[in-house]
């Protein structure tokens, strides 16, 4: 992993603060480097328990607030104890309404896990040594164990007469693992090239940017979806109904 992509570059990539070239850089970079590959997972990993967290603490003030509210006797004279709890529990609201705000923008990707399922094995073997890579990477992707499927599929050439599968699964295996980038791009490479499973490359491309917080990226594809009533059209509909 190159020595400038600390942990301030790779904050900075998730804020969307990078110039358009360092952006670009990163992201190619990313296809290769497995260092840099779970450096910026861990990233992600870190940032939503530490919303989860401020979405607890946040919680567990306002009900104490409330609780202690509960346990008074607000008659006459207590009024105006219960104008400074009022108060309080808005102080709080609007303290926390930032956040929560940008957590709603961040939900989208716990509700893409809800619809998110491996695309079934419909690869052959044919007995060939590049058959065999093949086959021990399905095995793994088969198994759920996606992290060791990812580099294995990444491997198998682009010569591959099903290279177009090859790199739906690679694309499926990288948005198991959290590594959007690279799932995006095996997935646009699908969904450019290959006309019979284009409509399945949209579906998992349409998660992948719920899961990267890319909202509008993904509504046109889950509309897309509908429209021709085909692959996964009554999910992505509703998705679309969750989404509004």
């Amino acid at each position: 992993m190159k020595e400038k992509y600390t942990f301030e570059y790779l904050a900075a990539y998730l804020d969307q603060g990078l110039n358009a070239d360092e952006q670009a850089e990163l992201e190619k970079d990313l296809q290769t480097d497995k260092e840099l590959q779970d450096e910026l997972a861990r990233h992600r990993q870190t940032r939503q328990l530490v919303e989860q967290l401020a979405i607890a603490q946040t919680h567990d003030t306002v009900e104490r607030i409330f609780k202690d509210y509960q346990s008074r006797s607000v008659k006459g004279g207590s009024r105006r104890s219960l104008l400074r709890i009022a108060a309080a529990v808005v102080l709080i609201l609007s303290l926390a309404g930032g956040f929560w705000l940008s957590q709603t923008a961040t939900a989208p990707g716990a509700l893409a896990d809800t619809y998110l399922e491996p695309f079934p094995d419909r690869l052959t073997t044919m007995g060939s040594s590049q058959e065999d890579a093949l086959a021990t990477a399905m095995r793994a992707y088969n198994a759920g164990d996606f992290a060791t499927a990812l580099p294995a599929l990444q491997a198998l050439p682009e010569e591959h007469p099903q290279y177009d599968l090859i790199a739906l699964y690679t694309g499926v295996a990288a948005l198991e693992e959290g590594y959007f980038t690279v799932a995006q791009n095996k997935l646009q490479l699908v969904q450019e090239q290959s006309e019979n499973y284009r409509e399945v490359a949209n579906w998992y491309l349409a998660l992948s940017y719920l899961k990267d917080e890319s909202v509008e990226a993904a509504r046109p594809l889950l509309q897309a979806l509908v429209d021709a009533g085909g692959y996964q059209a009554s999910a992505a509909k509703e998705l679309l109904e969750e989404l509004e």
